[in-house]
């Protein structure tokens, strides 16, 4: 509800990995990733934030540049 709409999901996750990623920060991963559909259209709007504030929200057409490397290599089969 953090967007503001529902979100319809499939409760079994497409996919779950475990990832040990030689990193300073941020080095030990659990992801699940679950199909997700919104219930209606939404408009975002974030209320003054700026972009490099936390809680902004924005659509990707592609990949953001701050992804994490090995999350774009085992999730690309799911993106275009």
């Amino acid at each position: 509800m953090e967007i503001g709409v529902m979100v319809q999901f499939n409760p079994i996750p497409v996919e779950v990995n475990q990832v040990i990623y030689k990193k300073k920060t941020r080095g030990h991963f659990i992801s699940f990733l679950y199909e997700c559909f919104l219930s209606e259209k939404i408009v975002i709007h974030n209320h003054g934030l700026r972009q490099t504030d936390n809680g902004y929200l924005r659509w990707h057409t592609v990949w953001p540049m701050n992804i994490i490397g090995v999350h774009k290599k085992i999730y690309k089969k799911y993106f275009v």
